[in-house]
């Protein structure tokens, strides 16, 4: 039995490394094939977040590849919320201290939904490097 743990994952981007300076909405991933997936986001460098300046991370799922049409995760449909440190976290990116970190969360494809979007909301005028993958799970296919 093979260890091998990219047999039974596939990571997509949603949000490309970038400077985040107000609200992103990342592309919608196909997670049609899969009944759960990890949302991780790396943060990079920090120039402004904090209780003003700050990001709020959301999935949205939705029946085709267009955001608009997708609805948001309700609270209850995030698996733990956590940082790379293992602490627990809110999906609020508001404080400098959380630069060179990963935070990550899974969400249950409860709805059976065709694609999945990471948003990330501003308030005020946070300034940070970072990018959002859904690593897909529990895949009901071979991962390509």
């Amino acid at each position: 039995m093979s260890k091998d743990i990219s047999a039974i994952i596939a990571p997509r981007v949603s949000i490309a490394p970038v400077a985040v300076t107000g609200t992103v909405e990342g592309v919608g991933v196909d997670v049609s094939d899969c009944d759960s997936f990890a949302v991780v986001i790396p943060v990079g460098v920090i120039t402004t977040l904090n209780a003003t300046d700050k990001l709020t991370a959301t999935v949205l799922l939705g029946p085709d590849s267009t955001i608009g049409n997708a609805t948001a995760v309700d609270a209850a449909g995030y698996i733990n919320p956590r940082d790379s440190d293992g602490d627990d976290w809110d999906r609020i990116l508001d404080a400098s201290a959380e630069a060179a970190r990963v935070y990550y969360f899974g969400v249950m494809n409860l709805t059976n939904s065709l694609f999945a979007f990471v948003k990330l909301t501003a308030a005020g005028s946070p300034s940070v490097v970072l990018a959002a993958a859904i690593v897909k799970g529990n895949l009901r296919v071979a991962p390509k």
